[in-house]
C-alpha cells in the first residue's frame, strides 16, 4: 500500500505536462509570455510552499520532536520554561543551518550546470552583460543623434534608423539561441531541485501511507501537478518537444516511489522501525533552502526577460493562493 500511494503520488507530476498543450497553440511571443508567467508560478509555489509549509510547519515539527526531552524530565528539574526555551532555540538553529546549507547546495548546483553546459548563469554576468548592451545601445544613439543634426532634412529617416538600432541592441532583447540555452539552465537546475525535494517527500508518505493514511499521499500529489508545470515548460520551450516534457515530469515523479524503496530497504532489510526526526528536519530544510535559491536564482530572473515584473508578480502570486488554499483544504480534512 506504501508503495502504491507514493507511485500515484510522484506520477500526479506528469500532470504538470497538460500545460505544454497551452502553449502550442500560440505563437512565439504570446509562449514566451505564457513561459514566463509558467515560470513566475511555479517560483511561488516554490517559495510559499518552502516558507510556509516546509520551514514553518514541516521541519519545525520534527526538529521539536527530537529535542523535546522525555515525559518527567523537566519536571525532575523544576525548570521546564528554561528548557523548552532552550529546546526552541536549537529548533530554530537547526532549521536555519539545514536552510542555508541547502542554499549553498543549490548554489553549487548553479555553478556545476554552468560548467557542464557550458553556459552562464544570471548570478554571474547577468548585470556586467547587460551594462555592455546598455552602453552599446547609448552609443547607437549618440551616432544617430548626430547624423541628425548633420542632416536636418534627413531627420525622420535618422531618427528611424536610432529607433531600429535600439531595438537591436535592447538590454533585454536576446536570440533564440540564447534563449533556448537559458531555458535549459533553468529546465536542469529546477528538475534537480524539484527532484530532490520529491525524494523526502515519498520517504514520508511510504511510512504513512504504508499505516492506512490516504491524506498526505493526496497532499503531496496536489503539490506535485504545479512542481511538474516548473519543468515541463521550460523543457518544451527549450527543446519543442512535448515528449521530452512529459519524460523530464515523469523521471522527477520517479523520484518518490525511489524514496519508498529506501523506506522498504531500511524497515526490511536494516530493520528500522522509523527513520529518526532529526533527518527528516534535516531534509526537509536543506530542500526548502534549495527551492528558495533555485527560485530567485533561476526561475525569476527568467520569467522576468519575457514578461512585465507586473505579469510575472502576479503569477507568483497566483501560485501563493493556490498553495495556500491547498493548504487550508487540507487543514479541514485534517491532515
Amino acid at each position: 500500500m506504501g508503495f502504491g500511494f507514493t507511485l500515484v503520488a510522484g506520477l500526479a507530476t506528469v500532470l504538470g505536462a497538460l500545460a505544454v498543450p497551452l502553449i502550442q497553440k500560440y505563437d512565439e511571443n504570446v509562449a514566451h509570455k505564457l513561459t514566463s508567467g509558467a515560470l513566475g508560478f511555479a517560483a511561488g509555489v516554490m517559495i510559499y510552499v518552502s516558507f510556509v509549509d516546509i520551514l514553518g510547519e514541516e521541519a519545525k515539527e520534527f526538529f521539536e520532536k527530537h529535542f523535546t526531552p522525555k515525559a518527567g524530565c523537566g519536571r525532575r528539574l523544576g525548570n521546564e520554561g528554561d528548557q523548552a526555551e532552550e529546546e526552541n532555540v536549537w529548533v530554530r538553529i537547526n532549521v536555519a543551518l539545514f536552510f542555508f546549507l541547502g542554499i549553498g547546495l543549490a548554489m553549487g548546483l548553479d555553478k556545476i550546470t554552468d560548467y557542464f553546459s557550458g553556459g552562464h548563469s544570471h548570478s554571474t554576468e547577468g548585470f556586467a552583460g547587460e551594462s555592455r548592451q546598455v552602453e552599446l545601445v547609448r552609443n547607437a544613439e549618440a551616432g544617430s543623434g548626430g547624423a541628425q543634426e548633420e542632416r536636418e532634412e534627413g531627420g525622420k529617416s535618422a531618427g528611424a534608423q536610432k529607433q531600429n538600432s535600439g531595438e537591436q541592441l535592447h538590454p533585454r532583447q536576446r536570440s533564440t539561441e540564447e534563449r533556448n540555452a537559458a531555458l535549459q539552465r533553468v529546465s536542469l537546475v529546477a528538475f534537480v531541485a524539484l527532484t530532490l525535494h520529491k525524494f523526502p517527500e515519498g520517504l514520508a508518505t511510504f511510512f504513512v501511507a504504508g499505516k492506512g493514511s490516504f491524506t498526505v499521499p493526496l497532499a503531496i500529489a496536489l503539490h506535485n501537478i504545479p512542481e511538474g508545470l516548473a519543468i515541463a515548460v521550460p523543457v518544451y520551450q527549450a527543446s519543442g518537444q512535448a515528449q521530452k516534457a512529459v519524460q523530464a515530469t515523469f523521471i522527477s515523479g520517479m523520484a518518490q516511489p525511489a524514496g519508498a524503496a529506501i523506506g522498504w530497504f531500511m524497515i526490511f532489510v536494516c530493520r528500522v522501525e522509523a527513520i529518526p526526526s532529526f533527518i527528516y528536519g534535516a531534509m526537509y530544510s536543506s530542500t526548502a533552502g534549495i527551492m528558495v535559491c533555485v527560485s530567485l536564482m533561476e526561475l525569476l530572473p527568467e520569467a522576468f526577460e519575457s514578461a512585465s515584473p507586473f505579469f510575472v508578480c502576479c503569477c507568483c502570486f497566483a501560485g501563493f493562493l493556490l498553495m495556500e488554499v491547498s493548504i487550508v483544504m487540507l487543514e479541514l480534512a485534517g491532515a
